[in-house]
């Protein structure tokens, strides 16, 4: 499979959507960016690959807020974490049958142990007892490989237990692409329905740390990987020439063409906000829920997730945790660090 196929058609879903949302240039000329994630499958009943999920955004919430919030807000809005809940609400509503071949294409290389490389250095945030823990707060120890991180930050941002993209798609591997509730409807509804897997991951540059961050915990089902060449217009621009300069240091056939400008780092941001889209839903999030509320959680939350899974089962069990406990496997090596669980 073609890498610029899936990404051209992530980029073109998300170039159809209203602008709500979207980066923008604020009114200082600051101008805002953002990471992109879609999920493409292969239709095996019309033989045509199909975006059915995409996510935008680059945040994620405190331990502080999440601690008490009942499943209502999310935890972490990275764009292929989103793309992975949006694609379990398609698979509620419109179920599993006919999915072959699945692809996740992401516009930057995911946070964490995948990506270190790019850093070149970085901040060494910690000292002492640090050094020989098994979880790393972000970009600290940049040196350190093949351990367990939380989703980057400056040190002065309250703390964030959300892991890494990197550990996350890696834990995928094993546990398949649903989330709990989701398991378990399928196991209600299909009882021999099989996990989901992702076949590939599609990305602008496949960095050398990919192999030996995604091999961890030994994968049942490893990914691809799988380069595109196709650049999304609403990225970092930094991040898109050095990726543009990476390939051609590795004489990888490319067809960017880029006029590296001067960039001047204050005047580009990442944007507040994400994206999550279905083929039957769109929603906006700003910290967590839905825009333009401060209760309103957003359709991919957990406590969304659940309460379709509890309609369409007319299971209720009394936790969220009720779920978990019939669907979840921890390979050797995972780290648990929230408390998630909340009376439904």
């Amino acid at each position: 499979m073609n890498g610029d196929r899936i990404a051209s058609l992530v980029i073109s879903k998300y170039n159809s959507l209203p602008n709500n949302g979207k980066p923008l240039i604020r009114s200082n000329g600051v101008k805002e960016w953002t990471i992109l994630a879609g999920i493409v499958v292969h239709n095996t009943s019309t033989d045509a690959l199909e975006c059915v999920a995409l996510g935008t955004g680059v945040k994620a919430c405190s331990e502080a807020i999440i601690s008490d919030c009942k499943g209502q807000i999310l935890h972490d809005c990275h764009a292929e974490i989103l793309a992975i809940r949006a694609f379990n609400l398609y698979i509620i509503e419109n179920g599993q049958e006919n999915i072959g071949d699945i692809y996740l294409y992401i516009s930057a290389p995911p946070c964490g142990d995948a990506s270190m490389s790019l850093l070149n250095g970085g901040e060494d945030w910690s000292k002492g007892d640090d050094e020989e823990k098994q979880l790393i707060r972000g970009r600290a120890h940049y040196n350190r490989l093949g351990v367990i991180r939380t989703k980057p930050g400056r040190v002065d941002s309250q703390l964030t237990m959300s892991k890494s993209c990197s550990d996350k798609l890696c834990l995928r591997q094993t546990r398949g692409l649903l989330l709990s509730p989701v398991k378990y409807l399928n196991s209600v509804n299909v009882p021999d329905a099989p996990d989901l897997f992702l076949t590939a991951l599609v990305c602008p540059v496949v960095l050398p740390d990919f192999h030996r961050a995604f091999t961890r915990w030994n994968p049942i089902h490893p990914f691809k990987y799988l380069q595109t060449n196709i650049v999304f217009p609403g990225g970092n621009d930094a991040d898109i020439i050095k990726y543009a300069n990476m390939k051609s240091n590795n004489e990888a056939n490319t067809n960017v063409e880029l006029t590296p400008t001067t960039l001047d780092a204050k005047k580009t941001a990442p944007s507040p906000l994400s994206i999550v889209w279905t083929p039957d839903h769109r929603e906006v999030i700003a910290n967590g829920i839905k825009q333009g509320s401060k209760k309103t959680p957003s359709i991919v939350s957990r406590c969304k997730i659940a309460e379709l899974v509890c309609s369409a089962t007319n299971v209720h069990p009394k936790l969220y945790s009720g779920f978990k406990a019939k669907s979840c496997s921890w390979p050797a090596g995972w780290i648990r660090t929230s408390a998630d669980d909340f009376e439904l």
